[in-house]
């Protein structure tokens, strides 16, 4: 780091701007430790600030950049929803939808015998 970061005496790092432009300014950094088995075992601070208790499953997303970010199961599937969300025409039901285009098809079916 530059020297510009900020530290506290419990091991946490605020990083410099400079260090890491892609974390907003409320970020903080603590380091892990990946184990021979190729594990990553995680500060103990982070399991309960993500509600995670042991033998909890994460999944990890890597970004494009390199980033690995950390989800709980309940996270990603928000994401998923809110991605499919915001590109549905308000007002449509996906249910309506999926129910007409399976009515077309049953009636293709039955009008060609397949």
């Amino acid at each position: 780091m530059d020297g510009s970061a900020q530290a506290r005496q419990d091991g946490w790092v605020r990083p410099a701007e400079a260090d890491l432009p892609q974390l907003d300014s409320t970020a903080w950094v603590r380091r892990g430790v990946v184990q021979p088995d190729g594990s990553i075992v995680l500060p103990p601070e982070f399991a309960p600030a993500l509600g995670l208790k042991p033998g909890d499953e994460i999944i990890l997303a890597m970004l494009e950049n390199g980033t690995v970010r950390p989800q709980t199961p309940a996270q990603a599937v928000r994401q998923i929803q809110d991605y499919s969300t915001a590109r549905v025409p308000p007002g449509t039901s996906m249910v309506d939808e999926l129910l007409a285009e399976r009515r077309l098809e049953a009636e293709r079916e039955d009008k060609w015998g397949m």
